[in-house]
């Protein structure tokens, strides 16, 4: 070969035995394409790879082996402690009943009798000796207030009770003297919610009165601290909540309220209060869910009041509370109905409502309340079939509505309310009945001052002039 050339020769055979690589006068030796040199690093690496496992295998199978040898004996020496432990116990025990039984035989009275005194040394880590000593000096001190007499300046009901204590402490009846007294402060406790429950109830309720809600919240909630049972006094918070515009705390009442009437409830299936309150408790928790815009769960709550108002006027047909409340509760339904667009539903039950209410203004003529249920529920009706675009209906309903409107309103034009349902009434005419419109908003607007200048217009309608005026002008009047 020329000098400076590179000179390279392979050879190889066509099995997988090594290679053979010759060039610039060295000679390398290859298995797969890898030098004999890396493959002897990569063997010895595998090698005590292999060495290291055998090991761990090894420490494994040696600690599995001594642990196979020393559990048993742990779990034997644990349970000959455990049954020392319970032997010495039970020693124990035997002692504490045989001092016990001796010291009952050297007063003459009956063990058992002893037995609170002595349960409580046994949990001293007495000696037999110390408690022989602490169970004298207790008995000495337990007959010596048996002798002493009851203080003067007492009841003489509490009087009795405490003779009779000290009457059982002459026996070292510690046990039925204490259960006396216990009996005897349950009662006093009690007696003292029932004296204190009226004066707290009153103080919340002019409380309210006055718009001290903070005040009237903090007493309620001490009444319900005394009575937890008193689902009114829980539905009165959640009414102070609402008013304060707290709805989380007013559904968070209405609740507790729920759970309580449900309790009572179960408890006296046949209680008709408690089944009126369950019922009430719902239809609050409705009113909150409406509020709070979550209609699903409102109508959910309104038709369980229903259903239980239901039952009660089924099974008191007589009882006009019962037909008014189950007539207010379709009337509910049949608002959440509609506010969720199903129409059809809400005229369903708003009929229903009508029907009931038809029926008590006809037994009752004189009623100004019944008469003005029947006047809203015709005026319900109208609504609906106002978004159904049947007109013509609509104005049928309102008209109706309208005429028992005015008649409260002309039997005591001073009732602020009456006038105010005369004047929405004469607006939802006012649009039902375009031709008409001029001469009811001009009412409507005639009654409205009539109110603010009297100072009786509800802070609702504050603006309600100035909007009959504009809708007067855009008309034209």
């Amino acid at each position: 070969m020329a000098q400076g050339v590179a000179t390279q020769a392979a050879i190889t055979r066509g099995d997988n035995s090594p290679a053979i690589n010759v060039g610039n006068g060295d000679v390398r030796v290859t298995y797969f394409g890898v030098d004999a040199g890396t493959l002897r690093k990569l063997l010895a690496g595998v090698l005590a790879l292999l060495l290291i496992g055998a090991m761990i295998l090894a420490v494994v199978s040696f600690t599995r082996q001594k642990l196979e040898q020393v559990v048993p004996e742990i779990a034997g020496q644990v349970a000959e402690v455990n049954l020392a432990g319970e032997a010495r116990h039970t020693e124990q025990m035997a002692a504490i009943l045989t001092l016990r039984d001796q010291v009952a035989r050297d007063r003459g009275v009956d063990p058992e009798v002893l037995r609170p005194l002595f349960e409580h040394l046994g949990q001293l880590a007495l000696s037999p000796s110390e408690m022989r000593a602490r169970a004298q000096e207790a008995i000495t001190a337990i007959l010596s207030r048996a002798q002493q007499p009851p203080p003067t300046t007492l009841g003489a009901d509490i009087a009795a009770v405490i003779v009779e204590a000290r009457r059982r402490l002459g026996r070292l009846d510690t046990a039925g003297a204490l259960a006396g007294l216990t009996a005897k402060l349950a009662e006093e406790e009690a007696a003292r919610r029932q004296r204190l429950f009226p004066l707290m109830r009153e103080k919340a309720a002019i409380e309210r009165l006055t718009y001290a809600h903070a005040a009237a919240k903090a007493t309620l909630g001490q009444v319900l601290a005394l009575a937890p049972d008193d689902v009114r006094a829980a539905i009165e918070l959640g009414d102070l909540h609402v008013t304060t515009g707290d709805l989380t705390a007013a559904l968070r009442s209405y609740r507790d309220a729920l759970a309580i009437a449900e309790r009572l409830a179960s408890a006296d299936p046949g209680n008709a209060g408690w089944q009126h309150d369950l019922s009430v408790s719902h239809n609050k928790t409705g009113d909150v869910q409406v509020a709070q815009g979550d209609l699903a769960a409102a109508l959910r709550s309104y038709r369980a009041s229903h259903d239980i108002f239901e039952r009660l006027a089924s099974a008191d047909p007589g009882n006009a509370a019962w037909q008014r409340a189950l007539s207010v509760s379709h009337g509910k339904i049949g608002d959440v109905q509609r506010a969720q667009g199903d129409l059809t539903a809400a005229l369903r039950s708003y009929r229903a409502s009508h029907d009931i209410f038809e029926r008590l203004a006809s037994a009752d003529p004189g009623n100004a309340a019944w008469q003005r249920d029947l006047s809203v529920s015709h005026s319900k009706i109208g609504d609906v079939q106002v978004a159904q675009g049947d007109l013509v209906a609509a104005l049928r309903s309102y008209r109706v509505s309208h005429d028992i409107f005015e008649r409260l309103a002309s039997a005591d034009p001073g009732n602020a309310g009456w006038q105010r349902d005369l004047m929405v009434s004469c607006v939802r005419l006012a649009g039902a009945a375009p031709q008409e419109a001029q001469m009811r908003l001009t009412r409507a607007l005639g009654i409205a001052r009539d109110l603010a200048a009297n100072g009786r217009l509800a802070p609702v309608d504050a603006g309600m002039p100035a909007d009959l005026e504009r809708r007067l002008a855009a008309l034209g009047g």
